[in-house]
């Protein structure tokens, strides 16, 4: 009966059995148990059944036993209730099934009394196993309060187990800590909501819940649940709580939920206050309860309405000709009714009608009319629908939440949609929140068609925005303008086709052949320039016939005259080199002396990351500034909700001088300025610290996606040692560049042990053009490795083969062009000084981090040492794609027409037969996306890129895959993009790589001779 219970990340219980065959006490009787979130389920199958009195009276008094109690607590602390089912092997249904609560144990103890007949025994044994505990004596052991009483009361402790029981309810199994911090949170300014009467200057006292799992639950699951239970203990010392949710073993919470404590007595007062009817009848009744009436209310146009109908009408009738009675008891609820109203001061209404109980069903008994607040004031007459088309925005605020929660009980019980307003540059933006995020095509409609039949005055444009409550960002967003906004650029008026009228114009004319204008002034000038350079005799006219036959004698005068013109170039170009070298060569000493005179200047000290960080923490609210953009108005909306900054990351790495490293590099250029640093940039590596144990290569998916340090300190908590990781990521990387880096660049050096090839499916499609590949193909230094010239001391596969006598050619000219400029830029002086003075700027640039630059730094001045690129930035849909289009899959050029077969994946096929013979495996980790990237077409290409991807690794033996591709599809801030991540990203899945068990880590660790 128990097959459907999973629980494979709790303890095991089976460990409790023998104490409860102790328990039990009976031979014939079998045990199972099952850990289902808080709760152990125990099922006891015997040929006879179990008598339920005497099995249950011996389980509260063994765990009445301290020390059971505290082995109980130790080894098993998430369980907080045990459900004990007695059953036969012939039956389906257990006969008898009973919850303990392990805090009430107690009370179970006093029901038990009361059926048991060795009362006597009991008492003594009881007295026996609570000495020295103090919470059975005979004062209070009557008096206990329930888990949802304490709860109520604030204590934690109850807290927690109330919340374990709902959780656990729904199978997750959590150990809830609860922590109650007051005085942390501030309400944001500027924002406004329906309720008008709250300070803003006024600090939230928040109740702090953190939730600890094997695994993160569905928020969408558990968060109205869970949100109701909380609200339903109605915790008047907190306005609002936060629940935290965390995987065990990670460091920061997977998400969070804001939960509305606002008792239901205040939304009801707060409601009533805008006039709503309904709230305004259920203040009114819970008033009346004494009365045995209940009132219905109606409203028409300023007028309130209230009839009362009686609960018990045998009642009244009864009392019919008790006329004083009735007047008295009429005068009562009028006496309740009055104040009441007067307090509430409901908008727009300025007088109510009461009618009494009627006697015959057709005529009230009496009729009272009251004047409210409204009728002497006048801004308490207009009514809040007027008011909202006004542009009040509390009253706005209002009547948009009463449009999404047309239901009162369910906003009562969950805390209901709530709506915040932000009025920017004329535009009204509108943050919509619940416990699970509302959805679009739901709100959006209903606020469209209410803001568009009732106008707000003085709003150009509208902004909805949507969320989970206590999320940061928003999960989408919808705007509209009224009016267009002002464009930086004019929009480009039509072309249209030439009309009748000015046919004419378009038309050459045929009257005549126009004269020959006079030549201009430049024209001339022209002129006698060409005829300056004729009158050379090194030019001639392009009018001159290039056939006619030259005599010997007129070509030796020719070549006099070239001599001298060269010999006079010559003399010039000589001239001209050192005059720009003496030029540089004063540039450079001015540079050197500056350069020396900043590092004699005392230097501010950086601040560290730590006080960075710690100078970031805000708990309250920026106030003062007037430029808002976007972000800065979601900031605001954000300060309500929890603060949500704490992602993890490794410390930035130091990142190096890449222009030196590419000036010590022995490689030549391969057409990829990518490519080139990163073949730089793993010499300088490797030549400091050796050949790394980890080669992670891939695309940009891996040069963002996979922290080299976040991994290496990952593996050195699982015990290995000293391992180094190297990124390897090129932009625009496929299996052909992995094959070509892999099989042939990198065998100057010893392979490392390991592999991680972090990238997606688009570096297998070989319909497309691999542009990357084909401008590397073209390089000299593919060249030189094709002629086997790159590595002349190694013999690497797929080099040295024979060139055809026109490849051999050219590459004989064009090694002679090579040393002739070489051997001239040693003859210059500018040339020399020129890169003298190039270096010490270089090193100017680094020596003074303090000064501006002048332009936004590249992503070769932010990766770090070890090839990583750290990308702070974190993905927002709501924002990202107003700078950004949209590429639906199925124009991506990337998935289009994909197909596997072909070149990409016999550059696989060759890298994996070359690894293989060196004893490296190879790691494919297909890394995460984000749910706006994984569109319909993309998840058809993913899907059918990991059926050949686990085809390809049953045939491959050196090939692991591992597909992550879904892992985060919502965890937008752990990207920077909709396909890739950030720094916090890398961190997490460098994290989760280290502890997965499918990759064999243990190749790193040193072999034992």
């Amino acid at each position: 009966m128990f097959s459907h219970v999973n629980s494979d990340h709790s303890p095991d219980p089976t460990a409790l059995v023998p104490w409860l065959e102790e328990v039990v006490n009976d031979d014939r009787c079998t045990l199972r148990t099952k850990l289902r979130g808080n709760i152990l389920h125990v099922y006891a199958q015997s040929a006879d059944g179990l008598d339920r009195e005497y099995v249950l009276l011996r389980l509260v008094r063994s765990l009445l036993n301290p020390d059971r109690s505290a082995s109980l607590l130790k080894d098993f602390p998430q369980i907080y209730q045990l459900y004990i089912y007695s059953g036969r092997p012939a039956q389906q249904k257990p006969d008898w099934s009973t919850p303990i609560y392990l805090n009430r144990l107690d009370r179970h103890l006093d029901q038990l009394v009361e059926t048991s007949a060795d009362l006597e025994e009991m008492k003594r044994s009881t007295a026996h196993l609570t000495s020295g505990i103090g919470y059975l004596d005979d004062a209070n052991s009557a008096i206990v309060l329930s888990n949802a009483s304490l709860a109520r009361k604030g204590d934690p402790d109850a807290i927690a187990r109330y919340l374990s029981h709902t959780l656990s309810s729904l199978d997750v199994g959590v150990d809830v800590t609860v922590n109650a911090i007051t005085g942390k949170a501030k309400r944001a300014y500027g924002v406004i909501t329906a309720a008008t009467t709250v300070d803003p200057s006024q600090e939230l006292n928040r109740l702090w819940i953190l939730c600890r799992a094997a695994y993160s639950p569905d928020p969408a699951i558990i968060a109205e649940p869970t949100a109701q239970r909380l609200r339903d203990l109605k915790l008047t010392q907190f306005q609002d709580a936060v629940i935290s949710v965390q995987v065990l073993g990670e460091d920061t919470p997977d998400w969070r939920l804001r939960v509305d404590l606002t008792p239901d007595e205040e939304i009801l007062k707060e409601w009533s206050r805008w006039g709503d009817t309904e709230s305004i009848g259920r203040l009114l009744n819970q008033s009346l309860g004494p009365f045995d009436i209940t009132l219905v209310p109606e409203v028409k146009d300023s007028t309130l309405h209230l009839v009362c109908h009686p609960l018990i009408t045998g009642k009244i009738v009864a009392r019919a000709d008790e006329a004083s009675t009735l007047g008295e008891s009429g005068q009562a609820i009028v006496d309740v009714v009055a104040p009441l109203l007067e307090q509430l001061a409901p908008q727009g209404l300025s007088r109510a009608m009461i009618y009494g109980p009627s006697l015959d069903g057709v005529n009230p008994a009496w009729i009272e009319c009251l004047d409210l607040p409204a009728s002497e004031h006048p801004d308490l007459a207009i009514p809040t629908a007027e008011l909202a088309r006004q542009g009040d925005l509390p009253a706005i605020a209002y009547c948009l939440t009463k449009r999404l929660n047309p239901d009162l009980d369910e906003q009562l019980a969950t805390g209901g949609t709530r709506v915040q307003l932000l009025l920017r540059d004329q535009r009204l933006h509108i943050m919509i929140d619940a416990p699970v995020c509302p959805p679009r095509r739901r709100v959006v409609p209903q606020l469209k068609q209410y803001l568009r039949q009732r106008p707000i005055r003085g709003l150009v444009g509208i902004r909805i925005y949507g969320r989970r409550a206590g999320q940061k960002r928003p999960d989408w967003n919808y705007g509209y303008d009224r009016q267009p906004k002002k464009r930086l650029v004019p929009e480009a008026a039509p072309e249209f086709a030439a009309s009748e009228a000015y046919l004419g114009d378009l038309i050459q004319s045929d009257d005549g052949v126009a004269a020959v204008p006079e030549p201009s002034w430049s024209q001339q000038v022209a002129a006698r320039i060409r005829l300056l350079l004729v009158k050379t005799q090194l030019f001639s006219t392009a009018a001159a016939n290039p056939e006619a036959p030259l005599t010997g004698a007129y070509l030796s005068g020719r070549r006099g005259i070239a001599l001298a013109w060269g010999a006079l170039g010559l003399l010039l170009a000589l001239q001209a080199d050192w005059i720009v070298g003496q030029l540089f060569r004063s540039k450079f000493l001015a540079v050197t002396a500056a350069v020396q005179q900043a590092d004699s200047l005392p230097r501010q000290p950086q601040p560290s990351q730590f006080e960075q960080e710690l100078a970031e923490l805000n708990w309250g609210q920026k106030t003062g500034d007037d430029t808002i953009s976007l972000d800065d108005e979601l900031s605001e909306f954000a300060s309500s909700a929890i603060n949500d900054s704490d992602l993890l990351g490794s410390p930035l790495q130091t990142t190096v001088a890449m222009a030196e490293v590419l000036a010590d590099s022995p490689y030549p250029s391969f057409k990829s300025q990518q490519l080139n640093e990163k073949l730089a940039l793993y010499d300088w590596h490797v030549s400091k610290n050796g050949v790394p144990d980890v080669l992670v290569f891939g695309s940009s998916r891996a040069l963002r996606g996979v922290d080299p340090t976040a991994l290496e300190r990952a593996l050195a908590f699982l015990g290995y040692d000293d391992i180094s990781v190297f990124n390897f990521g090129v932009n625009g990387a496929t299996a052909q560049i992995a094959d070509l880096v892999v099989r042939q660049l990198l065998t100057n050096y010893s392979l490392p042990k390991l592999v991680l090839w972090a990238d997606g499916a688009r570096a297998f499609n070989s319909s497309r053009v691999d542009v990357t590949f084909n401008a590397i193909a073209t390089s000299e230094g593919y060249q030189q490795l094709l002629a086997g010239e790159l590595f002349p001391d190694s013999q690497t596969e797929g080099t040295g083969s024979s060139l055809n006598p026109a490849q051999r050619l050219s590459r004989y000219y064009g090694r002679i062009d090579q040393h002739l400029s070489e051997a001239l830029g040693r003859l210059s002086s500018a040339h020399e000084e020129r890169a003298r003075l190039q270096k010490v700027n270089q090193i100017a640039g680094l020596n003074n981090p303090s000064q501006p630059a002048a332009v936004t730094p590249t992503e070769t001045d932010l990766i770090d040492a070890n090839g990583f690129l750290p990308l702070a930035i974190q993905f927002n849909p709501a924002t990202y794609y107003l700078d950004h289009p949209r590429v639906a899959g199925a124009y991506d050029g990337d998935y289009k027409a994909f197909q596997m077969e072909g070149s990409q994946t016999e550059a696989l096929k060759r890298m994996l037969a070359y690894t293989r013979s060196q004893g490296v495996t190879v790691a494919f980790i297909n890394t995460p996306l984000t749910d706006e990237y994984l569109d319909s077409a993309r998840q058809e290409v993913e899907s059918r890129f990991q059926r050949y991807m686990l085809q390809l690794t049953a045939d491959e033996p050196g090939l692991l895959y591992r597909d992550l591709v879904q892992l985060w599809p919502q965890r937008h801030d752990y990207f920077s993009d909709p396909s890739h991540l950030n720094r916090f990203g890398a961190y997490q899945l460098a994290t989760r790589l280290a502890q997965d068990p499918m990759i064999p880590w243990s190749k790193l660790r040193p072999s034992q001779d």
